[in-house]
């Protein structure tokens, strides 16, 4: 009964040794097909422009206001960094290519619950589960000709239960012909 019980916990190990074997040790690494590599770029076919503030949108291969933009599907915002009187001038990015420095993802929990169960007084029970995240792509991005745009962010809203990341295939169909991604080299 002993043997019998020493190969059973030497099989078991061996089984699990298997299988960590077919598992990647790097949990940032992300490959090409789900998002851009870093040292690939982002060609921007056309000038974007927005009557003012920072971040530009697009979605459904055209430029959008951000009360446009529809959240449960996917979208890209490119991030410029300005800041004061700045903001209410015109923003405006020539088309460029810019090298993609960094890629990381994210996500940002919105519990949308706890402010509908506050609303109804002390007596509800209160859900402090998120009820929403938003999943996002960060592409950290330069160019020496527009050093102030620094970021390609693509995202959508997702139930907190499913990891769907915005992929590299929703990501060039939500920015159309407006962007390409160019590998490095």
């Amino acid at each position: 009964m002993l043997l019998f019980r020493l190969i059973l916990v030497v099989a078991f190990n061996v089984s699990l040794l298997g299988c960590a074997w077919l598992t990647t040790t790097d949990p940032d690494y992300v490959p090409w097909n789900v998002t851009p590599e870093v040292g690939s770029y982002v060609q921007l076919n056309q000038e974007l422009t927005a009557s003012r503030g920072k971040r530009i949108y697009i979605q459904d291969g055209e430029a959008k206001p951000k009360r446009e933009i529809n959240d449960l599907e996917p979208y890209c915002q490119f991030y410029v960094d300005r800041k004061g009187a700045a903001m209410r001038e015109p923003l405006v990015i020539a088309e460029d290519r810019f090298i993609i420095k960094d890629v990381f993802r994210r996500k940002d929990f919105a519990a949308l619950a706890a402010t509908h169960y506050a609303s109804f007084g002390d007596d509800m029970d209160f859900d402090p589960s998120p009820s929403q995240r938003t999943m996002s792509t960060y592409m950290e991005i330069f160019s020496d000709r527009q050093p102030q745009v620094i970021r390609l962010i693509c995202s959508r809203f997702a139930d907190p239960d499913l990891d769907n990341h915005v992929r590299l295939d929703e990501i060039k169909a939500t920015l159309g012909e407006i962007v390409a991604f160019v590998p490095a080299g």
